[in-house]
């Protein structure tokens, strides 16, 4: 079994040089062909620019509804203080009874709303 050279030889070399040359000209002496590649690559950095778009804008809705819940928890956690503020509150006047309700309620539809997400942490 004879050896396969995979050295190119001076003359294939050159030749192989030559005809990358005469490509590149033909780019130069065709400007739409040149144009034509430009668009592709410009393409492909757009869908990529794209795809890197969306993927970060779902990575922020996702960390956005995280924060939203720390969020609604804080205002829980204010709302039930003021809450036992007001039921402790002595004496019991009609306006710290009508807003110890307020907060009740204001406490119930922020319980409502954190038990809709899904705690999976």
């Amino acid at each position: 079994m004879g050896e396969h050279n995979s050295i190119l030889t001076d003359a294939e070399a050159d030749k192989f040089d030559s005809e990358a040359d005469e490509m590149n000209r033909e780019i130069v002496r065709k400007p739409e062909v040149y144009e034509e590649a430009n668009e592709v690559i410009n393409e492909e950095a757009e869908i990529e620019t794209l795809t890197n778009e969306v993927e970060t804008s779902k990575r922020w809705q996702e960390n956005f509804g995280k924060r939203q819940v720390v969020t609604k928890l804080c205002s829980l956690w204010a709302t039930e203080a003021k809450a036992l503020k007001l039921a402790f509150t002595m004496p019991m006047t009609s306006i710290i009874c009508q807003e110890l309700q307020e907060s009740l309620n204001k406490e119930h539809d922020l319980l409502v709303q954190v038990s809709l997400y899904k705690f999976t942490y």
